[in-house]
């Protein structure tokens, strides 16, 4: 994957965190490094895409968002720190962007609040970064969402992903109620 640009900045990028994002963009990119604090106007190019940036002094990266883009694929990941007049150079970071899951359901609906009980989702896309996890007891509120337990996924395809339940102490669920 190449760069933008030349890479001729005082910069040199190590690493991202993450590696992949929905089409639709808006994931949180953190691209570590060295010389990124020697910058005064930070920019992102994810394939040639150039994003606003900001640099994070405590944690010392430069932060941006991934742009929307229309078709899935692994894009070149940069970073500027003079506003995209020279890039950083590296080891040719990538981004992955993917199509967003498509969950068509998750069996069974209900378990034992003891926990133990295997949950089978299925759908489309389900493997797109590799790395997936459950999410039990989850409560929305406006934009924010708490999770009671995330648990890793003990099986997972682009149809599948299976996950144990926890118990509903440990996903801080609420439980069933019975009127009499």
């Amino acid at each position: 994957l190449l760069s933008p640009a030349a890479a001729t900045a005082p910069c040199t990028l190590q690493a991202a965190s993450p590696i992949a994002g929905p089409l639709a963009g808006g994931t949180l990119v953190n691209i570590s490094g060295s010389g990124l604090d020697a910058g005064t106007a930070w920019r992102c190019s994810f394939g040639g895409v150039e994003v606003v940036a900001e640099f994070d002094e405590e944690q010392g990266w430069v932060s941006c968002y991934a742009p929307f883009v229309e078709i899935a694929s692994a894009v070149a990941l940069n970073a500027s720190i003079d506003g995209g007049g020279s890039w950083c150079a590296g080891d040719g970071l990538s981004f992955q962007f993917y199509s967003a899951p498509n969950v068509s359901s998750i069996s069974p609906a209900s378990g034992s609040t003891q926990g133990g009980t295997v949950v089978t989702v299925t759908g489309v896309g389900l493997n797109a970064t590799g790395v997936s996890h459950c999410t039990f007891g989850s409560l929305r509120v406006g934009d924010v969402v708490t999770a009671g337990a995330v648990v890793a996924a003990s099986d997972l395809s682009a149809e599948r992903i299976v996950c144990v339940a926890p118990s509903a102490d440990e996903a801080d669920a609420v439980g069933a109620v019975t009127l009499d």
